[in-house]
C-alpha cells in the first residue's frame, strides 16, 4: 500500500523579516537579530519538549543556553503566536 499526501500550503518567512542567529554551533550565548521589535524566543530539545521560552522585545538579544547539555536543539521564534521562523543550533 502506497500514501501520498498532498502539500496545500507552504509556511514561508515573509521577506520583511530578517534574522541572523550565531554563533552555530555555539558554547553557550546565541546571539539573535532581526528587525522585529518583539517576540518569543522557544528552545526544543530533540524530542520536541520545550525547554526554554522568553519574550523579547529589542531588534537584538543574548540567548543563554549554557546551562544546557551538549546536544541539538530547535530554536523558534515567533510573533504574536504565528511561527516566523525556527533554526537547528548545536550545543557544544
Amino acid at each position: 500500500t502506497t500514501t501520498c499526501s498532498l502539500v496545500t500550503s507552504v509556511n514561508e518567512i515573509p521577506f520583511d523579516k530578517y534574522f541572523t542567529i550565531y554563533p552555530n554551533p555555539t558554547t553557550g550565548q546565541l546571539n539573535i537579530n532581526t528587525n522585529l521589535q518583539s517576540f518569543d524566543i522557544s528552545i526544543f530539545n530533540s524530542t520536541g519538549q520545550l525547554i526554554k521560552k522568553i519574550y523579547i522585545n529589542s531588534i537584538s538579544a543574548l540567548f543563554d543556553i549554557s546551562d544546557l547539555p551538549t546536544g541539538l536543539y530547535l530554536i523558534q521564534l515567533t510573533e504574536n503566536g504565528n511561527q516566523i521562523y525556527k533554526q537547528t543550533i548545536i550545543r557544544q
